[in-house]
């Protein structure tokens, strides 16, 4: 069984503070959070988009894994 990675719950802490009342992530939001533009979202998360947008869960797993690339 894989294990979750160590900075995945305080990433999903952090997105829930910032975004209390959503589940689903626009491409906006995602921007806003990380810094970066919306040409860089759509690069990097363009796979994850759902017709409701990215979900926190999902969003909090790729940046965990992606820390070292950013």
């Amino acid at each position: 069984m894989a294990r979750e990675h160590e900075d995945f719950r305080p990433m999903l802490e952090q997105l829930n503070r910032a975004f209390p009342d959503k589940d689903f992530l626009k491409r906006e939001d995602i921007a806003k959070f990380c810094g970066c533009s919306l040409r860089t979202v759509d690069r990097r998360f363009s796979k994850e988009k759902t017709v409701f947008g990215v979900s926190k869960v999902s969003l909090a797993k790729l940046l965990c894994n992606m820390k070292g690339a950013v």
